[in-house]
Formats: structure tokens, sequence, C-alpha cells
């Protein structure tokens, strides 16, 4: 434990716009904008005990155009993969975690599975199923099929089951030290396309634990 004490006028901004082009096998062309912007501004003066969390970083995916959001519920896991679970910021509205189920059993067995959250890097995991060399995560590597979304204590789904055809895999740095009430850190962003055309976020996040 530590005994801190705060006098802080702190405030951080960003915003982040990203647009990109991609054409199908079929050859047609989707074209996707996205954008998002973050405000978080605090003068505060606290006196406080407290224990300094080291930051996991998984990839969340949000289903609804949002960034990644949390709840505040906190739900047990073992991150690690140690055999010890951790206690760990819930996920709300429609972000998930992105889990690569290696063993095909169709569940999140472990932090072994969430993408990033022992790399740190879960871009370049993502990466590494990308036969093609293409920069997307599309229908042309197995891997896309492997994938999972995943909210705690509920079942995961196959991403291609969510309609989800392609992940962008050359994020933009888009840093953010309080998001989620200071819940988590924002680190990276990317884009995934849906066969419908729509996209949305995928996102790195360093989660207090």
């Amino acid at each position: 434990m530590v005994d801190v004490t705060d006098l802080r006028l702190d405030q951080e901004t960003l915003q982040v716009l990203t647009r990109a082009s991609i054409q199908t096998q079929e050859g047609e062309t989707f074209d996707i904008s996205l954008a998002f912007a973050l405000d978080w501004r605090e003068l505060s003066v606290e006196q406080r005990r407290t224990t300094l969390g080291k930051l996991k970083d998984p990839l969340v995916l949000t289903l609804d155009g949002k960034i990644a959001d949390f709840s505040t519920a906190k739900f047990e896991f073992d991150l690690d993969g140690d055999g010890q679970n951790e206690k760990l910021p819930g996920l709300a509205g429609a972000s998930g975690f992105l889990a690569l189920d290696r063993n095909g059993n169709g569940t999140v067995d472990d932090g072994s599975e969430l993408l990033g959250a022992q790399s740190g890097n879960g871009f370049a995991e993502l990466a590494a199923l990308d036969e093609d060399g293409n920069q997307w995560l599309d229908e042309r590597d197995k891997g896309l099929s492997q994938l999972l979304w995943w909210q705690p204590e509920r079942t995961p789904i196959a991403l291609v089951t969510l309609g989800i055809g392609a992940i962008q895999l050359t994020p933009l740095d888009t840093p953010f030290q309080r998001l989620g009430d200071e819940k988590g850190v924002l680190r990276q962003s990317g884009i995934y396309l849906m066969e419908s055309g729509e996209g949305g976020w995928v996102q790195q996040v360093g989660l207090r634990v």
C-alpha cells in the first residue's frame, strides 16, 4: 500500500479520424470513415491509500461504432494463465474482448486466448495470422474464423457469425490515459469491416489489474 496526496489540474483531449477503401474479391468497393473524440479534465485535491495496479493490454472490439467502454462491475479471470484469477474491469454496452480460440473448444479459457493480454501487442498477434500479407485479416486468412468476440460471463460469438469480414492490421497510436473513469488506458485504435460495408473500432486498452 502507498499513501498518496494529489493536487492536480489535469486535462487530456484526443480526436481520431480514419478512412479506408476496401475492394472485395467480387469487385465491390466499400469506403469507411470513422471518428471519435475524447475529452477529460479534473481539478482535485485527494489523500488516499492505494495499490499501484499493473496494466494488461487486451484488444477490445465494439459492435455499435462506439469506442471501448467499461462497466462498474468487476469480474474474475485468469489473465496471466498461471491458474490464479485477477479482478478486472468489466466491459459495457457492445464492447467485447477479441479472443483467438487456440484449442478450438469454442470458449475463452484464460488470458493466453485474449489477444494482447500477455504479449502487450494484440495487433501484432493478429498480423501473424495474415497469410497473404495484405495488412488485413480477412476471408483469405483462415485465422479469421478462429476469432471470438467475448463479454465475460457470456458465451463467446465467432466474428464471422457477427458478420465481421476483415480487420485492419495497421492501427493508429491513440494514447489516452484515463479511459472509462480511469479503469483503463487507450493505446491503439484500428478498424474492422462488416460484410454489410459498415465499420467499427478494434482497440488496444491497458486494463488496471
